[in-house]
């Protein structure tokens, strides 16, 4: 099935999300969970005064949604008339910018094939630290002379990469958490125990221990406190030792083999429940996403100016839990500090003083929004 960006994710809770950013003219925003860039295009749709969004994302597929739909690059409400459609590889002109770093190449190459006057940054293939090397690069803001630039990275490198590009301080972070509808739909990723498929998992094929590695690789205690603290499963040593017995009579290859060796131990009315926290469990610690999630927070903490703020949707108690106690306390503890004579310290002041979940009819329309809830938060 062809993906288009419209099909690749819908965006959840668009309107209030994007209205949490109070976005400003002039203003520097972030969009942290590019995908199908349902965000990203409503927030370049209300940029003025030369006002900049990066928005990230690790997974080439979702890279190609910008190169795919370019006019959302630059922010248009419309595709401009008359514009041939392009892929790369085909030629776009002189004022054409596509920065990526080769291989063995220190030097970042000009490459006049990609895209309209828009810069894109990739890093270098087959390298897990994506982090960029600032020592290399000068301090220069806003690279691109347009109002968008994507970065393709994991959002934990957040701070490296607003250095990179000469940014101090921003206005606003948005983050669209979880996982796209695409990874769910996708046949090939394994991400789903609808399909039989690779026990793959990674958001960023690139590099990296794949699901597989994890439950062929780690003892039956690791296991055992995965499935305990990433899918919140009481019988998680059952499990891990469901999965150390079947892969002794042969490496567990296919989300098939996966569901084939624990299935026995889910009650048949909870089968699809606990089924699909087992495979969250899984999917956070491949792409470890909580350190990466505190990470990105505490990063955003500091990156934001007085008055700029912080939305973000989660989709799982153990993400809401983090984000909570950031927006509370500065830290994914929760600890609230006090100076010197007492008085509580906090970062941030909540914006919305209860969640904001979806309405009935966005349930709706998208049943994947169900778990959705929305906190916003301004800096102090």
């Amino acid at each position: 099935m062809i993906k288009t960006a419209e099909t690749y994710h819908v965006p959840v809770l668009l309107k209030e999300s994007v209205d949490g950013l109070n976005i400003r003219p002039g203003g520097i925003y972030v969009d942290v969970t590019f995908g199908g860039g349902g965000h990203s295009r409503e927030i370049l749709s209300r940029l003025t005064g030369g006002a900049h969004l990066y928005s990230f994302d690790q997974d080439a597929d979702a890279e190609g949604n910008v190169i795919g739909d370019r006019w959302w690059v630059l922010g248009d409400n419309e595709k401009p008339k008359g514009e041939k459609e392009e892929r790369p590889g085909t030629s776009s002109g002189p004022n054409t910018y596509h920065l990526s770093p080769e291989e063995g190449d220190e030097e970042e190459q000009h490459d006049t094939s990609s895209g309209p006057t828009t810069y894109h940054l990739s890093p270098e293939e087959g390298d897990e630290e994506e982090r960029p090397d600032i020592s290399l690069t000068p301090n220069t803001q806003h690279l691109s002379p347009q109002p968008f630039t994507f970065v393709r990275s994991n959002f934990r490198y957040l701070k490296n990469w607003m250095r990179y590009y000469g940014v101090d301080h921003i206005d606003g972070l948005l983050a669209d958490l979880g996982v796209s509808s695409h990874h769910f739909d996708d046949e090939t990723r394994g991400f789903s125990f609808r399909f039989d498929a690779p026990l793959d998992m990674r958001m960023n094929k690139r590099g990296g221990r794949t699901a597989a590695d994890i439950v062929n690789e780690y003892d039956e205690n690791r296991l055992a406190d995965v499935f305990y603290l990433y899918g919140e499963l009481k019988n998680s040593r059952r499990i891990a030792a469901a999965l150390v017995k079947a892969r002794a009579q042969g490496r567990i290859e296919t989300t098939q083999d996966f569901v084939q060796a624990v299935e026995p131990l889910f009650r048949r009315e909870r089968e699809k429940k606990d089924m699909a926290k087992l495979f969250q469990a899984l999917r956070i610690e491949v792409n470890n996403e909580m350190t990466a999630l505190k990470e990105m927070l505490l990063a955003a903490t500091e990156l934001l100016k007085p008055g700029g703020r912080l939305s973000v949707i989660t989709y799982h108690s153990l993400e809401d839990r983090i984000v909570k106690n950031v927006m509370k306390a500065g830290n994914a503890e929760g600890k609230v500090a006090q100076d010197f004579f007492g008085r509580i310290e906090t970062p941030f002041r909540p914006v919305n003083n209860k969640v904001i979940v979806p309405e009935d009819d966005e349930q709706q329309r998208n049943p994947r929004s169900r778990s959705a809830k929305l906190r916003i938060a301004e800096k102090k």
